[in-house]
């Protein structure tokens, strides 16, 4: 082969790759996952250990009146720290068309 066939070869190889890596990394096959850490006391402050269902909501204004997620997990509490995975499992975040300023009802002057 001639060293321009050879080099041809070589781009069509390295742009079928890059294509089918872009493929496999496309917005869609991302996971959706915010990864949320916190402290829990009872209310006399003492620490809390065990399994608790811990419920996050994503609100699209400052006030907490409009719900635009929800999601409940069993977490692990140890010397009352717990971590959960929002939009890991049945509860899957929303697109983020749906968390854009617009969607939500934002005026952009504010």
């Amino acid at each position: 082969m001639k060293r321009r066939d050879i080099l041809a070869v070589a781009l069509i190889l390295l742009t079928a790759l890059f294509t089918k890596l872009e493929a496999q990394t496309s917005e869609k096959d991302v996971p959706r996952i915010l990864s949320y850490q916190g402290q829990i006391t009872t209310a006399n402050g003492t620490a809390m250990n065990g399994t608790h269902k811990i419920t996050a909501t994503l609100y699209s204004d400052h006030l907490g009146r409009n719900s635009v997620w929800q999601g409940s997990y069993n977490a692990e509490i140890s010397n009352s720290i717990f971590t959960v995975k929002l939009g890991f499992g049945a509860q899957k975040l929303p697109d983020n068309s749906a968390m854009e300023p617009a969607a939500l009802g934002w005026n952009k002057s504010r």
